[in-house]
Order: structure tokens, then C-alpha cells, then sequence
């Protein structure tokens, strides 16, 4: 026997509705358990296949319970009675259990226990039974095929006339005890009719016969005396003899029908009549004897004696007469009395055979309902089995007649709740391989898809990121172009401006030229002023020294102007697929408009010096007059310079031209590139709004696809609780004790989702911590997944749930749950919350 003592004093109730199926093989081990057993008894199917079922054996059991239950299985019939098992953890369960040997072949090869909800008035009444059992103490008591009965004469009465065999007994002993009684009161009354019978007929039919015997025999007597006489008087002899033979004969008979008469018990109201009979008769006889010793002859004598015997016979006679009328009227009053009697007798009769026939309708009844009741009870559990309502209780009828059927009823019910118990296990195991199997490909899609929208997100963040350093490049192009624009204006207007100065420049070179032809003229006129010539024209010479370099420098700044159109040209032609290059070539457009205008002005200036210095030896010259003939040959230098000045100023103008038509096309081609910086930083702006839309279309699209998912089948989807949405501030608390500030934005029973947490993804644990109503709760929790809006998705590990967390938990859906009502209340009473939409998990 196992005995397990690891008990508590905590008992875990089996729901209502649920049973606990399992199957055993013939030597009591474990072949199949159902989902509901090993939840209750808190063991697993694959540890408790192959172990003995009584493991789960609480020691609270008595051995004779199970003595009792292995006595009736093993002959093949079904036991049904109260169990008090022992859970895992040493907590207990009552419940009802119907066992029932599994028969094949003629042989038990197994056997089928199904345990069921009991009510509570069963399990006191098991408590108390096993309590006394466990004790020792049976007196009174009994336990037959798992039925606790007491034993009582009041019980086996009960239990009698609860059987159809009892009931019919009684129907039949109320029948027979009728019969009986009616048999005694009728013989009773045949008896007293008999006696009354026979009053009349041997007081008075017997006696009016012998008394009318005795009337006749006198009668006769008389005739025969009367005969006697005239015999005697024809001296007839022989007949004399003859005559008196038939007179004693007549007297001897009549003699003994009187003794017999008087014999017979006599009424007292006629002992007067038979006294004075007597008395008659015996003065008859006294006479007929004288008669009767007449010889032939005797004359006279015979006339007195017949004479005598008539008058003595007279009184006889009528007093014979007066006891005929007694006879008759005692007779009539016998009668009557039997009459009187027979009234009575009928009500008797009447009563006892309407008593009879009422006691035995009764009987009757409840025979009719003794077998009624339990073939209803048949039919109604029946119906419950062929229903498939396999909590249905089979209960044992009243009747014993009715107990096998029962019996057989609870195998059947047994063998069908086992199959379809192990169907339904099947069927969910089948179920949940294949909700696993969904899942994991679900997850599997679910993964893939999230890892898809996670590149296309970051692609997205990349073309973004792309798109703004494309357009910070663009702004920049945009810019450097403007300023490289800017810069070609300048320079056209430079180029121009040169252009304009070197015509001037040339203009007055050739009038230096001629100028100087005119002081060759003169310089022979002009010797008085040659000295001061002399300083004024080697000033000239100087400024025109400077002229040159200013000349080279202006030729220099051409040429490079010239190459950097070219450039400029170049790079325009590229700025329109990569947009580089025109920092350069517009850094060097500036320098080289800035080195110009310098030039430019330098020119001016020195134009202005020389046209000051022409001024003043012009003045000079026209002040010596005729005195300069010896700065001829200066002049001659001069005017030849003024040529070589002359051609050099000619490829200037030809140069600032060249310039100018070449900054005429960068400024149109920078143009062009501006216009197109823009049109690309548009497009770029869109492209980057784009990205945005995008990635928020990316984020809905994967939400939708992962809704899509989860909700296409229910074995896809996780959720198993409705959740509520409450905004509500927490703290995390990660694996490593850091505290990190967040929102609750929903919760469910199971779970809930809360902000982003640095440093906690898919499948980190942690606390979470929240107050509500007044009551902390403390969470432990799993990330299931991460949301593409950045939201961890919760699981709360049950293990780290406290009561004060349920509870917590438990008033915020109900808070919820009220919210939620009121609000559906008013949108109408037919329509309610989309609960779909408010789940989590």
C-alpha cells in the first residue's frame, strides 16, 4: 500500500463541468490521463504514465474503500463512490469516481476511472464514513460497490420497499390478505347462514317434517283404530291382527320420530307445547294400547276405545298443530334475524373489499411508480449519454431491480466519456501541435517580416540620411554656384571694364604716340626746357615701366582667366550629375575678379598718372617750346615704346574680350546649375518627405501585417486576454537593478506594453513597477517583441505575480472593464466594444 504523507490541510477544488479521466492496465498503472487530471493533481502526463495510480492516493483513504472498489472491478462490475486524492504539492480534491473494468474478450484487460465534481453533502457524508472506517468502527455500516449504506432494520425496510420485488409483494400480500379476509368473513357468515339453516331446517323444516310425521302417524293411527273398530265388530280375525301389526307399527314409528324430535335441542318457547304433547300422547297411547288388546268380538268395548283414543288424540293433535305454528313462526323469526344480519354483513364486505381494493391501487401505484421511476431515470440518462453529456451523474435507482441496468448505464457512460475523452485529448494535443506549429511559423513569418521592415526602415533612414547630405551638398552647390554666378558677373563686368580701360589705354597711347611726334618735332625748339622735360619724361618713363607690369599682370590674369573659363566650363558640364568641382573653380573665379579689379584699378590709377605726367610735360614741353630738340631721340624711344604699348594693350582688349565672353557662359551655365540645384533640392525635399512617409507607412504596414497575421486563424494568434489601455507612469527595473522612468500604455492579465526602454529587447526580463487605487504592484516580466513604434510588448511571468500585484491588476480591468461599458452603454445596447481590438497577448 502507498502511503503519501506529504499532505496539507488546502483543498483544491474541481471545477464544475470538468472530469478527470484516466485509464489504468490491469495491474493499476498509469496508460492515459487527461489535461483537467493533471492540471488538478498538479503532476505532468509524461511522469505519471507508468506509475501506479495511487500515487495520488491521499492516506486520509481507508483500505476498505479500495478493498471494496478492487472486489467489485475485478468481477466486471462498475464502482461509483467518493475519493479523496492527494495533489503534487500535498494539497487534496474530492471527488465522485466511477471505475469501470474495460472488458474484451470476455476478459478485464484495464480499467477506466472518471472523477467528478461531488456536491458538498457528499463529501461530509464520505468524510464522516471514511472518518469511522479508518477508526475501525462499522458497526451500522456498509460499503458495497463504492455506496456507503447503514446498516438498520428501518434501512432494509426502506430499502424493501424501495425494490419492485418489495412493492410487489405487497401488492400481492394486501391481494391475498384481502382474499383471506373476505374468505374468513364469508365463511363466517356461511357458518352463521348454515346455522340458521340448519335451525330452520332441523328445528323447523326437520321438525315441521317429523311433527308432520307425527300428525300423519296419529292421522293414520286414527284411521287404522276407526278400521280396528269395524274389524273387530265383523270379527274379523285376521284382519284384526293384521290391522293391529300396522298400529304399533304406526305407534313405533311414530314413537321414535317423536323421541327423535324431542331429541333434537328445542327452542325454550316450545318446551310448554311439548310437555302438554306429551302429556296428550301418552293418554293416545294409553288408549290405542287398550285397542290394541281388543280380541274379534269384542262388541261395545271397541266402540268406547276408539271412541277414548280420538278424544285423546285430539288434544295431541292440536297441540301437535300448536307446535307446527311454533315451528313456523320460531322459523320465521330465524329468518328474519338471518336477514337483519345480512345487511351487515354486505357493508362489512363492501368496506373490506373497497379498503382491499384501495390499499391494493395504492400498492399498485407505487409499484407502477417504483418501476416508472427508475426507467425514467434509464431514459433521462439515455438521453444525457447519447447528448454526449458525460458530467451527466448516473445515479443508482431506489430499486434494486434497477441497479444492474444503472450499472451498465455507468460503464457505457464511462466507456463512451473515456473514448471521447481520449478523442478530445487527441484532438487537442493534434490542436496544440498544430497551434505550436502555426505559431512557430507565424513567428518564423512574423520574424522575417520584422526583420524585411527593419531593412526597408533602414534603407529608408539611409536614403533619408542620403537624401539630406544630398541636400546640404545641393544647398552647398546652390551656394557655391550663386557665389560662383556672383563672382562671373563681376568678373564679365571686370572683363568689361578692362576692356573699356585697355580701349581707353590704347586710345591714349596712340595719343602719346602722337603727342610724341609732335615733341620729336619740337624737341629741337625746346632745348631751354630739357631739363625739366627730362625729369617730367623720365617720370613718364617710370609710370610707363609700371604700365608694363601692370600690363603683365593684366596679360597673366587673362591667360589663367582664360583657363578658368575653361575649367569653369568643364565643371559646369558635370555640376549637373555630381555638383562638384564649383567650389574650386568659383574660389578661383573670386581670386582671380579680385586680383582684376585690383589690376583694374591700378591701370586706372596709373592711367591717370601718365595722363598727368603727359599733362605736365605736355605743359612743360609747350613751355620750353623749341628747347627740347635734344629729347628727340627720347621721344623717338617713347613713341616706339608707345607702339610695343600699343600691341600690348591690343591683346589685352582682345584678351578682357575673350574673358568677358567666357564669364558670359559660366555666368549662363552657373545659372543653369543653380536653376538645377534647386529643381534637385526640390526633389530631394520630397524625396526626404517621402522617406518619412515611407517609414510611417512601413510601421503601419508592419503592424497591419503582424495583425493580419496574429488574426487571420485563432491559432495564430497569441492573445488570450482582453487588454485595457491606461496610460499609467511605472519604472522598469532591468536585470542589472537599474531604475528606468516609463508609461504603462495597456494591460491585460497576462500582460501589457509600456514605452521604450534603453538597453531591454526581445526576450531581456525584468520588474516592472506601478501604482493603482492605492495599491503597488511589482510585475516580473518577458519582452515578447518590439513594436516598430518602438513599444516593448510584456509578458508577466506568472511566478513573479503577487497577490497584491493580482489584485492590483485585477481592480484596473475592472476599472477598464467599467469605462468600457459606459462607454458602449450610450452607442446602443445592441452593439459592444470590439473586444478583438483590445487584446494584447
Amino acid at each position: 500500500m502507498r502511503l503519501n504523507e506529504s499532505i496539507t490541510s488546502h483543498e483544491v477544488e474541481v471545477p464544475e463541468g470538468e472530469s478527470l479521466v484516466s485509464y489504468t492496465d490491469t495491474d493499476g498503472r498509469i496508460v492515459f490521463v487527461n489535461e483537467p487530471f493533471t492540471r488538478i493533481s498538479g503532476f505532468n502526463a509524461q511522469e505519471l504514465v507508468g506509475l501506479p495510480h495511487n500515487i495520488v492516493r491521499h492516506p486520509d483513504m481507508p483500505g476498505a474503500a479500495f478493498a471494496d472498489l478492487w472486489q467489485t472491478v475485478k468481477v466486471g462490475r462498475p464502482w461509483e463512490g467518493m475519493v479523496k486524492n492527494r495533489t503534487r504539492n500535498g494539497d487534496y480534491y474530492w471527488g465522485c469516481v466511477t471505475v469501470t473494468p474495460m472488458i474484451e474478450g470476455g476478459e478485464v484487460v484495464g480499467y477506466i476511472s472518471i472523477l467528478e465534481r461531488p456536491n458538498r453533502a457528499e463529501v461530509a457524508r464520505a468524510e464522516a464514513a471514511y472518518a469511522r472506517l479508518r477508526a475501525g468502527d462499522v458497526t451500522g455500516l456498509q460499503l458495497l460497490d463504492g455506496e456507503i449504506t447503514e446498516v438498520s432494520w428501518q434501512r432494509r425496510l426502506a430499502s424493501f420497499w424501495a425494490s419492485v420485488l418489495g412493492r410487489l409483494l405487497c401488492v400481492v400480500s394486501a391481494v391475498i390478505l384481502t382474499l383471506v379476509a373476505l374468505g374468513v368473513l364469508a365463511m363466517q357468515d356461511m357458518r352463521s347462514k348454515q346455522a340458521t339453516l340448519r335451525a330452520i331446517y332441523e328445528d323447523g323444516m326437520g321438525g315441521m317434517g317429523r311433527l308432520g310425521e307425527i300428525l300423519a302417524g296419529l292421522q293414520e293411527s286414527l284411521t287404522e283404530l276407526t278400521r280396528l273398530e269395524e274389524e273387530v265388530a265383523a270379527r274379523q280375525a285376521d284382519a284384526i291382527m293384521q290391522r293391529q301389526e300396522r298400529l304399533r307399527s304406526i305407534t313405533e314409528r311414530v314413537e321414535r320420530t317423536w323421541q327423535a324430535y324431542r331429541g333434537a335441542a328445542r327452542q325454550p318457547e316450545l318446551q310448554p307445547l311439548l310437555e302438554r304433547f306429551a302429556a296428550g300422547l301418552a293418554a293416545y297411547r294409553q288408549a290405542e294400547g287398550a285397542a290394541l288388546a281388543l280380541r274379534p268380538g269384542a262388541g261395545a268395548a271397541t266402540a268406547g276405545l276408539v271412541r277414548q283414543a280420538t278424544s285423546a288424540a285430539g288434544p295431541a293433535i292440536a297441540t301437535l298443530q300448536d307446535l307446527m305454528q311454533m315451528e313456523l313462526r320460531l322459523a320465521g323469526q330465524n329468518y328474519e334475524q338471518s336477514t337483519a344480519g345480512f345487511g351487515g354483513h354486505i357493508l362489512l364486505v363492501l368496506l373490506l373489499v373497497g379498503g382491499s381494493v384501495l390499499l391494493v391501487c395504492g400498492f399498485g401505484w407505487s409499484l407502477i411508480m417504483a418501476v416508472r421511476r427508475p426507467l425514467a431515470g434509464i431514459h433521462s440518462d439515455f438521453e444525457a449519454i447519447m447528448a454526449n453529456r458525460y458530467g451527466h451523474r448516473v445515479a443508482l435507482p431506489a430499486a434494486r431491480e434497477f441497479r444492474m441496468v444503472a450499472s451498465q448505464l455507468r460503464a457505457l457512460k464511462a466507456r463512451q466519456a473515456y473514448a471521447f475523452h481520449v478523442h478530445s485529448e487527441g484532438r487537442r494535443e493534434l490542436g496544440e501541435a498544430r497551434r505550436q506549429a502555426i505559431r512557430t511559423i507565424v513567428d518564423k513569418i512574423e520574424a522575417e517580416t520584422y526583420r524585411a521592415m527593419r531593412q526597408v526602415t533602414e534603407q529608408t533612414t539611409e536614403m533619408s540620411i542620403g537624401a539630406d547630405s544630398v541636400a546640404a551638398v545641393s544647398a552647398r552647390v546652390t551656394e557655391h554656384a550663386t557665389e560662383v554666378n556672383t563672382a562671373a558677373g563681376i568678373a564679365l563686368v571686370n572683363a568689361q571694364a578692362v576692356g573699356a580701360a585697355t580701349e581707353q589705354l590704347s586710345t591714349s597711347i596712340r595719343e602719346i604716340s602722337t603727342r610724341m611726334g609732335e615733341v620729336s618735332a619740337r624737341a629741337r625748339s625746346a632745348a631751354e626746357g630739357s631739363a625739366v622735360v627730362q625729369e617730367r619724361i623720365r617720370s613718364l618713363c617710370q609710370l610707363a615701366e609700371e604700365i608694363d607690369t601692370v600690363v603683365a599682370l593684366i596679360s597673366e590674369i587673362a591667360g589663367k582667366t582664360n583657363l578658368l573659363a575653361l575649367n569653369a566650363t568643364i565643371e559646369a558640364a558635370r555640376a549637373g550629375a555630381a555638383g562638384r568641382g564649383f567650389a574650386v573653380v568659383a574660389s578661383e573665379v573670386k581670386s582671380l575678379a579680385t586680383r582684376t579689379a585690383s589690376s583694374t584699378d591700378e591701370i586706372r590709377r596709373q592711367v591717370e598718372g601718365i595722363q598727368a605726367a603727359s599733362r605736365a610735360a605736355v605743359e612743360a614741353a609747350e613751355a620750353i617750346g623749341q628747347s627740347i630738340m635734344t629729347t628727340a631721340e627720347v621721344a623717338v624711344a617713347v613713341a616706339a615704346v608707345a607702339e610695343e604699348q600699343a600691341v600690348t594693350t591690343k591683346a589685352i582688349a582682345q584678351g578682357a574680350a575673350e574673358t568677358a565672353t567666357a564669364a558670359r557662359r559660366v555666368f549662363e551655365r552657373i545659372d543653369r546649375v543653380t536653376c538645377d540645384a534647386t529643381d534637385a533640392s526640390m526633389q530631394i525635399e520630397a524625396m526626404r518627405t517621402g522617406s518619412s512617409t515611407v517609414a510611417d507607412c512601413v510601421r503601419d504596414l508592419e503592424a497591419a501585417f503582424v495583425y493580419m497575421i496574429r488574426t487571420s486563424i485563432s491559432d495564430a494568434d497569441r492573445r488570450s486576454d482582453p487588454r485595457f489601455p491606461v496610460n499609467l507612469p511605472s519604472t522598469v527595473v532591468d536585470a542589472w537593478g537599474g531604475h528606468v522612468k516609463t508609461q504603462l500604455y495597456d494591460i491585460s492579465r497576462g500582460g501589457g506594453s509600456i514605452g521604450d526602454v534603453p538597453g531591454l529587447q526581445e526576450g531581456s526580463r525584468g520588474e516592472i513597477l506601478f501604482h493603482h487605487g492605492g495599491k503597488g504592484a511589482r510585475v516580473g516580466f518577458e519582452v515578447r517583441w518590439v513594436g516598430g513604434d518602438g513599444r516593448l510588448h510584456l509578458r508577466f511571468v506568472e511566478q513573479g505575480i503577487s497577490a497584491e500585484a493580482s489584485d492590483c491588476i485585477a481592480g484596473m480591468i475592472a476599472l477598464a472593464e467599467q469605462q468600457a461599458g459606459d462607454v458602449a452603454e450610450p452607442v446602443g445596447r445592441r452593439r459592444h466594444l470590439y473586444s478583438g481590438e483590445l487584446q494584447l497577448f
